[in-house]
């Protein structure tokens, strides 16, 4: 009896771990606003993913959505290593951003990017990336 109620104790608190970790609260929400401003490389862009992504919606979305698109447009070989060293969510995540809310220039830019400028051992990956890109521009 005493380990039945142990194990229901921990499975309580495991759970209300998670449940808590996912959440996006109102003060979180404001640090994911300020945190968007100082999003100047790829290592911010995965800490601010992993600290804030339960809140990426909305404007905290469209700012990730620009800071990702700039670091692509600044550095493209960079940005494809970068991407490609970091998990499979991390690597969706950063995908995903690749959409309507950037400006069209940006998005013809990106797409022909992922075109023109990938080596072999990207190729999926850019692929990823100009198909989002397309579906962006049809938007």
């Amino acid at each position: 009896m005493k380990k039945n109620f142990l194990f229901i104790i921990a499975v309580f608190c495991f759970s209300f771990q998670i449940s808590h970790a996912a959440t996006c609260n109102a003060s979180k929400a404001e640090q994911a606003e300020q945190a968007i401003d100082n999003l100047n490389s790829w290592d911010d862009i995965d800490n601010f993913f992993r600290k804030f992504r339960q809140c990426d919606d909305g404007s905290i979305s469209e700012g990730t959505s620009e800071a990702i698109a700039q670091l692509m447009l600044k550095d493209w070989q960079g940005s494809m290593k970068a991407i490609s060293k970091k998990s499979t969510a991390f690597r969706s995540f950063a995908i995903a951003h690749v959409n309507e809310t950037l400006n069209n220039e940006d998005l013809e830019k990106i797409q022909n990017k992922a075109k023109t400028e990938c080596t072999k051992n990207e190729d999926t990956l850019c692929k990823e990336i100009e198909k989002a890109a397309q579906a962006a521009l049809k938007h």
